[in-house]
């Protein structure tokens, strides 16, 4: 089974907003946020009333277009959505969090795109990371049942079959290659459930995470809190 992280977020934004805690030791309400790949900016509108302010960017300025008009209707104002590619991002302008959600599997890169997101966290802030497993059954994106255990060309035929287009851009991480990556990065990290699961399933999921750190392979996805080494 798999559950919509973004209805999670909106629902019970302030259960997410705990998640950055204790690693985070400002006051939410003090912090500027960093949404990279924001896309229509769900986590972005969310955020942003408990928040000092929030930019949110994406390289597909007509969804970023939805975000404005969303924000707009909302009377949001302490929110700003930019067009521009995480690896155009550069230090000049620091955040106290840095929020990079569902967007390592879409990229090739991955360790180039979590460097420039970790440069871009202020001295004493986090990254909230969150991506799915590719040993997961159901694979998230598409919905197919082990579609991410399958070589791509497989996986292509599979997804073709289905009418849902090609898996080529799509780089889900097993438990063992996420943990191997952020360990090659100059950071500290640690794996975060969810708070407060409305269902059983995840009640469930988090005891037996909690209690045997091993069974992390076999989760639906990966989240942590990342702290910069200075």
């Amino acid at each position: 089974m798999s559950y919509d992280r973004n209805q999670y977020r909106i629902r019970q934004v302030l259960d997410y907003i705990s998640m950055f805690s204790p690693e985070l030791t400002k006051d939410f309400r003090d912090c500027s946020v960093l949404d990279v790949g924001c896309g229509e900016g769900v986590v972005s509108l969310s955020l942003a009333p408990y928040s000092k302010c929030v930019l949110g960017v994406d390289i597909h300025e007509a969804i970023l277009e939805l975000a404005r008009r969303e924000a707009e209707r909302l009377g949001i104002t302490n929110v700003r959505f930019r067009g521009l590619s995480a690896y155009d991002l550069r230090p000049i302008e620091r955040y106290d969090v840095v929020i990079l959600s569902d967007v390592l599997e879409h990229v090739q890169d991955q360790r180039l795109l979590l460097e420039r997101c970790i440069e871009m966290m202020a001295p004493g802030g986090v990254m909230y990371l969150n991506t799915p497993n590719k040993w997961f059954p159901l694979e998230p994106h598409f919905r197919l049942p082990f579609l991410s255990y399958l070589p791509k060309s497989v996986a292509n035929h599979y997804t073709k079959a289905f009418g849902k287009g090609s898996y080529e851009d799509y780089h889900l991480l097993s438990y063992g290659q996420f943990r191997a990556l952020l360990d090659s990065l100059p950071i500290r990290y640690v794996l975060k459930t969810q708070p407060n699961p409305q269902r059983r399933l995840y009640r469930i999921g988090n005891r037996l995470v909690t209690n045997a750190p091993p069974l992390w392979c076999f989760a639906n996805a990966f989240q942590v809190i990342i702290q910069r080494n200075y």
